[in-house]
């Protein structure tokens, strides 16, 4: 650990300034969108690249003005809001050159022994880690090749086991709901593929119907765990690892964000008549959590009756792997009490606008000693229940260290 008097003797207090902890505010998220630019060579000291997307799109809340801002530009207002100074720059997340999106071939469903619909679990689980494993790399690889130095990469992205047989159940069901009548579907074959009584499946008795719910969420989880250990995960990961690593060695920092599935099993339960499917270690854990970077969890604010604020760890944000945690809340600009699209998403930028400051605060400190200054210098611990205290990147400090550079 680092000396928190050392490395915060000339950060002056601005006047008036207050080191108790308070909650930063609903960020508005309506407001027009201003583009950010691409990451130039040897970009200054102290930037945030978001590695992430940037695509406006329609909204079907038209008190939101037609239009919902890119996942990335969110991130970065929300760093923005936690007082980075500094530049912000946008890389779109896999391959520069990207092809054309294509609609996958259809499948016969029908033609596939059980074995093969089972293989397609697996399958999933493991082309979506590698493909994302593979994306980030190659981005990493270009800021460094670019020259950045001094600064901080955030990607708020992620793959898990838990993560993978959740999206799969979520098509299993709506293929069930919408797949034409008579033909045996992506829904029906898996329900046959994992020994589903279909008569009991659908039986509104949850007595009847939760033990053979429990069986399909059991056999989609065990499948995408063993879609995880394939050969290929392994050595996407290894690459990646180097290429985190190669970048870091510019005294730059990687931020993850830990994933928003830590509530899917229990959502699960509620299906299964309170029963829950058994899960390995590291099942929940983003495949972009590696011991190199730095993970962020997610916080929320809740008013109490006397209207007194309070964090908690939220529901949603993934524990395993996570390093920090920052306010993962981001209001809709219109109604100040409602919140929208909160995630670790948002969590993970405000955590690396700090670590980037940092890096351009002491450039000579490698990643792991800047997330070490970063706890001392920028937190507070939340508990955790059985879990115990978290550190929190603190709101009114990150405002301080913003304002060390202007």
């Amino acid at each position: 650990m680092l000396n928190f008097r050392h490395y915060t003797e000339g950060m002056a207090t601005p006047p008036g300034f207050s080191f108790n902890m308070i909650a930063p505010p609903l960020f508005d998220r309506a407001r027009p969108m201003q583009p950010l630019p691409a990451p130039p060579r040897q970009a200054p000291a102290g930037s945030l690249v978001m590695v992430d997307t940037f695509q406006e799109s329609p909204s079907p809340d038209p008190k939101e003005f037609g239009t919902r801002p890119g996942h990335g530009n969110v991130g970065s207002y929300a760093a923005r809001q936690h007082g980075f100074r500094g530049n912000v720059y946008a890389e779109p997340i896999g391959p520069d050159a990207a092809p054309p999106f294509a609609m996958p071939p259809q499948v016969n469903w029908a033609a596939l022994s059980n074995e093969q619909v089972r293989a397609r679990v697996r399958d999933a689980s493991r082309d979506n880690s590698v493909s994302l494993l593979g994306s980030v790399t190659g981005d990493l690889d270009k800021q460094r090749k670019l020259g950045l130095h001094n600064s901080a990469v955030n990607v708020s992205y992620g793959e898990s086991a838990r993560h993978s047989a959740g999206s799969y159940f979520s098509n299993v069901l709506n293929d069930l709901m919408y797949a034409p009548p008579g033909q045996p579907g992506m829904g029906t074959r898996t329900l046959q593929a994992y020994g589903i009584d279909r008569s009991k499946f659908d039986n509104p008795d949850p007595k009847v119907s939760g033990p053979e719910w429990l069986k399909l969420q059991q056999g989609l989880l065990t499948d995408s765990e063993a879609g995880q250990r394939a050969p290929e995960v392994n050595a996407a990961t290894g690459r990646y690892r180097q290429a985190v690593r190669n970048l870091e060695a510019n005294h730059n920092s990687v931020v993850v964000s830990a994933g928003n599935s830590e509530s899917q099993l229990q959502d699960w339960s509620s299906m299964t008549n309170g029963q829950r499917v058994r899960e390995g270690a590291g099942s929940n854990r983003n495949v972009l959590s590696v011991p190199e970077v730095t993970t962020v969890g997610a916080t929320q604010w809740l008013r109490d009756r006397q209207g007194g604020l309070h964090e908690r760890v939220a529901p949603y944000s993934s524990r395993d792997g996570a390093d920090i945690y920052a306010s993962g809340s981001v209001g809709n600009g219109v109604n100040p009490q409602r919140m929208k699209s909160p995630g670790t998403s948002f969590a993970a930028p405000r955590v690396a606008q700090a670590m980037a400051t940092l890096h351009k605060l002491h450039p000579s400190l490698s990643s792991s000693q800047v997330e070490s200054l970063l706890r001392n210098q920028a937190t507070h611990q939340v508990n955790d229940g059985a879990a115990g205290p978290v550190d929190v990147l603190d709101y009114g400090r990150s405002l301080q260290l913003g304002q060390t550079l202007h």
